[in-house]
C-alpha cells in the first residue's frame, strides 16, 4: 500500500460493527479475565450533552451533504459520535481540549463518557424493536507499540468495547469486516474494502456499530406508485406510502412531521419550502432551531408521503470532522508510558450505512471506521388539517424520542 502523506501518517480507526459472542480472529487474540473490568451504567444525559450532541449531529450532516451533494447522503451522527467518544479517553492536551469542544461544548471526557454510557445502555434495552451499540478496539501486538491498559480498560468499562491483539495483516480486514457484518445483521457486510489497508504504521481500531430495526406504531397497509421529482427535474414513479399523522412541524424555510416506531424513536420528515433548493436549504440547518421546532409540534392531523427507500452511503468523514474544529493529533494516552511509539493521529474516518424504509416499518445499520497511526516525527388534539407530501428532495431522521437525538440523518434527492 502506498504510503500515506504526512497529513495521513497518523492515526486512529474506529469501525462501526461488533461480533459478540464469535469466535476470536484468526492472528488476532481476544482479552478477557487480564482486562475484565464493570460495565458503568453512566449518567442520564443533561440539556449541555444533547445540545452539544445536536450540534454536532446537524453539523456533521450539513458538511457531509455539502461536500457530496451530487448523492443521497445518509449518516449516523450517533455512530460516528460513539466512536470519536471512545478516541477521546486517549487523548491530551490541545487534542483532548478540542475532542471536549466538539462532542461536548466543552464539557469533560468523563461526562462525555457517562452520559454516552447511559444512552448506549437505554437504547440497548430497547424492547419493543431491535437496536444494539456495540463497540471494540483492536490494537498492534509487537515490539513497536505497547497499549495503554487504562486506555483499553476506560473503553471497556464505559463503552463496553470488547478487546483484541491484532497482527494488521489482511487477515485482520477480514476479520474485522466479519465482525462488522455480524454487528448490522448482514446489512453492511464489508467496512473495509482495501485488504492491504494496514501498513506498519497502523497501530490501533476501535470499532463501534449502530443497528436499528423497528416497526412502525401503527404500520402502513400498502404502498402505489407516486410521482418524486428530483432535484435534476427528473421524475419517477417511485412505491410511495400515505398516511396521517398527529405531529407536525413548522420551521424556518421547512415543514415536516413525525411518524412513531414501536419502542421510543420516531421517523422525522422535513420538506423544504417549494421553490428552495435542497443544497440552500442544508446549508441553512442551524442546530437550536431545528432542536426548538422538533421540541414544539403544532396541533392538527397531518396527511403524509414518503417513499420507500433503500438506500446505502459511503465517505471518509476525517476532513469533514477537521473543519467541525477536531484536533486529530495528540493521542499519546494509547499508548503506554514505555512504549517505543509516542505520538499518534487520526488518518482515516470510514463511515458507511444502510437503510430500508418499507410498510412495515425501517432497518438501518452504521459502520464508522477510524484509523490511528503512528507519527514518523497528529401530541395534540386535531383542529387543523396539513399536508406535507415527500414528493420532492426532502430530509429525514431516526430520532430518540428520549433525548430528540437523530440516530441516522439522510437527504434523497432522487428516486432510482
Amino acid at each position: 500500500m502506498m504510503k500515506r502523506t504526512a497529513a495521513f501518517i497518523a492515526g486512529l480507526m474506529m469501525i462501526t460493527g461488533v461480533c459478540t459472542g464469535c469466535a476470536a480472529p484468526v492472528q488476532n487474540t481476544a482479552l478477557g479475565a487480564e482486562l475484565a473490568v464493570s460495565r458503568e451504567e453512566g449518567k442520564e444525559p443533561d440539556s449541555l450533552y444533547t445540545s452539544a450532541q445536536m450540534k454536532f449531529a446537524t453539523e456533521l450532516f450539513r458538511r457531509t451533504f455539502a461536500a457530496d451533494s451530487g448523492r443521497n447522503v445518509l449518516v449516523s451522527p450517533f455512530s460516528v459520535y460513539t466512536a470519536l467518544a471512545m478516541t477521546s479517553n486517549g487523548a491530551t492536551g490541545d487534542g483532548l481540549a478540542s475532542f471536549e469542544e466538539l462532542l461536548g461544548g466543552g464539557m469533560d471526557v468523563s461526562d462525555i463518557n457517562e452520559d454516552t454510557a447511559a444512552m448506549i445502555n437505554r437504547l440497548n434495552a430497547t424492547e419493543a424493536g431491535e437496536v444494539n451499540v456495540l463497540d471494540s478496539v483492536w490494537f498492534r501486538d509487537d515490539s513497536s507499540f505497547k497499549v495503554n491498559t487504562d486506555f483499553v480498560r476506560d473503553i471497556r468499562s464505559w463503552y463496553g468495547a470488547e478487546a483484541f491483539k491484532a497482527s494488521f495483516t489482511p487477515e485482520t480486514v477480514r476479520e474485522i469486516n466479519k465482525w462488522v457484518d455480524n454487528g448490522t445483521k448482514g446489512m453492511i457486510d464489508k467496512l473495509i474494502d482495501d485488504p492491504d489497508e494496514f501498513d506498519e504504521d497502523t497501530v490501533m481500531v476501535l470499532v463501534n456499530s449502530l443497528y436499528f430495526k423497528c416497526g412502525w406504531a401503527e404500520e402502513y397497509t400498502s404502498s402505489r406508485p407516486s410521482e418524486f421529482t428530483a432535484a435534476d427535474g427528473t421524475v419517477s414513479t417511485p412505491d410511495t406510502l400515505f398516511g396521517t399523522e398527529d405531529t407536525y412541524y413548522e420551521g424556518k424555510g421547512y415543514t415536516g412531521f413525525s411518524k412513531p416506531y414501536k419502542g421510543g424513536f420516531s421517523f422525522v420528515g422535513l420538506l423544504p419550502d417549494e421553490g428552495t433548493d435542497i443544497v440552500d436549504f442544508i446549508n441553512s440547518l442551524d442546530a437550536q432551531e431545528l432542536a426548538d421546532t422538533l421540541s414544539k409540534p403544532k396541533d392538527g392531523t397531518v396527511h403524509t408521503s414518503m417513499p420507500k427507500l433503500s438506500l446505502d452511503y459511503d465517505k471518509d468523514l476525517l476532513g469533514i470532522v477537521g473543519e467541525m474544529g477536531l484536533n486529530s493529533s495528540g493521542l499519546e494516552n494509547i499508548a503506554a508510558p514505555d512504549s517505543p511509539s509516542k505520538e499518534f493521529a487520526v488518518s482515516k474516518i470510514i463511515h458507511k450505512t444502510k437503510i430500508d424504509l418499507n410498510e412495515t416499518g425501517t432497518e438501518a445499520a452504521a459502520a464508522t471506521a477510524v484509523e490511528i497511526y503512528k507519527l514518523e516525527a497528529v401530541i395534540a388534539n386535531p383542529e387543523k388539517s396539513y399536508y406535507v407530501y415527500l414528493n420532492r428532495p426532502f430530509v429525514y431522521m431516526i430520532v430518540d424520542d428520549a433525548t430528540g437525538l437523530p440516530l441516522f440523518t439522510g437527504a434523497v434527492q432522487s428516486i432510482d
